[in-house]
């Protein structure tokens, strides 16, 4: 089962959005191994989703942490993540990107 959230929904300031945008932006990579530097490439589009946020890439780094604490991804080393295959239920985040 796949449940659509409406980004306008949801707050900006809520730390769940923010897990989302990331795992949207991983998502949109369309790669089951990506690099950091790839999910860098989004940097203004979430600078734009959170415009109170003026420490981009260390929030990115932080997000990718809490997708790998949440064994959504993996940290394979050097800059580099795998996604985990989709476990039954998944979430995805509708918004502009």
């Amino acid at each position: 089962m796949l449940i659509l959230v409406r980004h306008d929904q949801m707050s900006s300031h809520d730390a769940p959005a923010r897990a989302l945008d990331m795992l949207n932006a991983v998502r949109g990579l369309g790669k089951t191994e990506f690099r950091l530097a790839d999910v860098y490439a989004h940097a203004e589009t979430l600078a734009r989703l959170h415009p109170q946020n003026k420490n981009v890439e260390p929030k990115i780094r932080q997000q990718l942490q809490i997708l790998r604490d949440m064994k959504i991804i993996t940290f394979l080393g050097r800059g580099r993540y795998g996604m985990q295959p989709p476990a039954g239920l998944g979430v995805f985040v509708q918004n502009d990107w």
